[in-house]
């Protein structure tokens, strides 16, 4: 009985916190027979939820939801629902005016989602579906406004402001498997009183249809202040320990023994051809204050071939700084491929 599961999770609410529900269910036994049915509304006031869920950072909300829907033999619901949150309040902070409104089902999700807080203003409207056997990321994001300073996220950039328009369009059979690309347009970054204006950033990825993790693929970047890519037959869950297992041939006291242990331990066989090509720079990381930064005009390039075992680096930095410390100059060049 519905009312009966109402009252079991009402009574685990500790007492001092205001629930209003407005309910309305079906369970006939004709219609418990196809699915179970539900429409209704529940709205809240500053309900403790970060006490209910054991988040330490996540306070009160106050908010409506509004839904219809339903769930065939007990399996995940699916239906329409409109959420309003007037406030919630995250890591000391207090966001206000929040809205989702679309249909939703297992791993599918098709609306809205509109912040109008005001150190947070974002805009998205789009199609998350991993329902089926090939996923779909279809979506417009817009952010007119972004402050992570005020929403303390962030010490580091206490007085920084980001906007940017973006479009993503994405599908594949998992994350092995992507093609589409994701842009971004008029990315806009201030840091106190510098800021810089990146025209496009353009990723692109196409992947080989098989089911092997391993498939042929090849991701591009572009963009004014960056040229990237890599190519080859790679599955990115173990890339980076690709990475990592050839950099501990030559650097090995670089890494604690636990992590080399665990590194060791984790499986990979990829092959990958990679490049990077930095131009105008310099503004970017002015006002994003890195910790060190490169010249203008950095190139890096080279490969991992782990079957063969062998890999190739060539790298040219004109310079590289840190706060203390400045290296004009710097080439390395590895290759131990002993088969040419």
């Amino acid at each position: 009985c519905p009312f009966k599961a109402l009252e079991r999770v009402l009574n685990e609410i500790p007492k001092d916190i205001p629930v209003f529900v407005d309910l309305h269910a079906e369970a006939t036994s004709e219609k418990i027979t196809f699915a179970y049915y539900f429409d209704g509304r529940v709205t809240t006031n500053r309900f403790q939820l970060g006490r209910f869920v054991g988040d330490k950072d996540l306070e009160t909300v106050s908010m409506t939801i509004t839904g219809n829907g339903y769930s065939h033999d007990k399996q995940f619901p699916e239906g329409e629902a409109q959420i309003d949150i007037r406030q919630v309040t995250y890591r000391q902070y207090t966001y206000r005016d929040i809205r989702l409104a679309g249909t939703f089902a297992k791993d599918l999700y098709d609306g809205m989602l509109v912040i109008d807080d005001p150190n947070l203003q974002l805009r998205f409207n789009g199609l998350a579906d991993f329902s089926e056997s090939a996923a779909v990321l279809n979506a417009d994001i817009v952010i007119p406004h972004f402050a992570p300073g005020p929403l303390h996220l962030s010490d580091r950039y206490a007085d920084t402001e980001v906007r940017m328009t973006s479009n993503i369009n994405l599908n594949g059979l998992d994350f092995n498997h992507l093609n589409g690309y994701f842009i971004i347009d008029s990315l806009y970054i201030r840091n106190g009183t510098d800021s810089v204006l990146v025209e496009q950033v353009k990723i692109v990825a196409e992947a080989e249809e098989n089911t092997s993790a391993r498939c042929n693929k090849n991701i591009k970047l572009t963009s004014d202040f960056l040229t990237a890519g890599a190519s080859g037959t790679y599955d990115y869950n173990t890339l980076l320990v690709s990475c990592a297992k050839q950099l501990m041939r030559y650097l090995p006291n670089a890494f604690p023994s636990a992590l080399q242990k665990s590194i060791r331990s984790t499986t990979s066989n990829n092959v990958v051809n990679f490049y990077i090509y930095g131009h105008e720079m310099k503004a970017l990381q002015r006002v994003i204050n890195l910790p060190v930064r490169v010249s203008d005009n950095p190139v890096i390039k080279g490969y991992i071939n782990e079957p063969q075992n062998s890999i190739g680096l060539k790298m040219f930095i004109p310079y590289l700084r840190s706060r203390t410390n400045r290296t004009d100059n710097l080439i390395i060049a590895i290759d131990n491929n002993l088969s040419d």
